[in-house]
């Protein structure tokens, strides 16, 4: 099922990738410049900046997800220790009799 899920994105991202290609290839004549309140960009072309904000997005979300899969690394790691700890407390506990555990 994840390797179905990988896949799944994987050909999203070149479906997304070829219509913002296909957009470039249609919108390339037409600078735009984007107006801030304080500077002005150079002027792009609207499918350029479709598709260097797609490709950003893209290495953002990326870094996001290795960021949370590493994150919940350590803590799958802290919960392994912890159940390992209650697991030798538990045979302790067990080992003990009935009136030396009250």
């Amino acid at each position: 099922m994840g390797k179905l899920k990988f896949l799944l994105i994987i050909l999203s991202i070149i479906a997304i990738a070829w219509v913002c290609v296909v957009f470039l290839g249609s919108n390339d004549g037409v600078p735009v410049a984007i107006d801030l309140l304080f500077s002005t960009f150079f002027p792009v072309s609207v499918g350029s900046l479709v598709l260097g904000s797609f490709f950003l997005g893209l290495v953002f979300g990326a870094t996001l997800c290795l960021a949370y899969v590493f994150v919940q690394s350590l803590e799958l790691r802290r919960a392994r220790k912890d159940a390992n700890e209650f697991k030798k407390q538990l045979d302790q506990l067990r080992s003990l009799s009935l009136k030396d555990a009250l």
